[in-house]
């Protein structure tokens, strides 16, 4: 995606303090351009910028990465750019861009000449995009009919990188169900700012045919690895 970029040499990106580094993600998508189902609320901040979908693929590389989903993040961005002054007469040079790219879960406002402007964000999209790389049906089947197949996807993922001044919450679902069982309140809570300001949503998928005592077990040794991982 950063091929685009780079085929105009009058925009440059700005990677400063606070701000998203997109050599570091796998691609970036238009949020808009994204059509949402199975979802009853689609949470957006109206402001500058152009709200993205940031994703990045798991390699299983870093401590960090092991605690993420397998088919990997999906996480919200916001594009703003900004042109530099012209310089010389009008139509003598070529003026040119900046491109810099936010966090909105972190940023809600970002300077504009002399004004603080607030930062628009798709807090649903990403998740959404997220969700729809997830087998749902087959998962729930395998997982109660067949559970030794998808033991590889046991465990407890965590849908951002930690972060210790969030609380966690950790969300089990039952028999023959899958994490997409909490689609609707996982949304809820990126999409309302004091909620997603003070909670961190972790997920905990496992094979649901096993006997709830097994369950029970694997996922107490889950928490204490988890905790040693943090």
């Amino acid at each position: 995606w950063t091929a685009a970029l780079k085929k105009h040499d009058w925009t440059r990106i700005d990677v400063r303090d606070g701000t998203l580094d997109p050599s570091q993600c796998d691609d970036m998508l238009v949020a808009q351009d994204l059509e949402i189902r199975g979802l009853r609320n689609r949470y957006l901040r109206r402001g500058i910028g152009t709200p993205l979908i940031e994703v990045r693929e798991n390699q299983g590389r870093s401590k960090g990465e092991r605690l993420l989903p397998p088919e990997g993040v999906a996480s919200p961005a916001t594009a703003v750019i900004r042109f530099d002054p012209v310089e010389g007469e009008l139509g003598e040079s070529v003026r040119t861009a900046s491109i810099t790219f936010y966090d909105p879960r972190q940023v809600k406002s970002v300077a504009v000449g002399n004004l603080n402007v607030g930062l628009a964000a798709d807090f649903t999209s990403a998740y959404a995009y997220q969700a729809s790389l997830v087998e749902t049906s087959s998962y729930r089947r395998t997982s109660f009919l067949d559970p030794v197949v998808l033991e590889e996807f046991e465990g407890i993922h965590l849908l951002e990188p930690y972060d210790p001044q969030k609380i966690p919450i950790l969300m089990i679902h039952g028999m023959g169900s899958s994490p997409m069982a909490w689609l609707e309140l996982t949304n809820d809570i990126f999409g309302d700012s004091e909620l997603r300001n003070s909670y961190q949503i972790w997920h905990y998928a496992y094979p649901s045919g096993l006997t709830f005592l097994l369950s029970g077990l694997t996922l107490r040794h889950r928490l204490d690895e988890l905790r040693d991982a943090l």
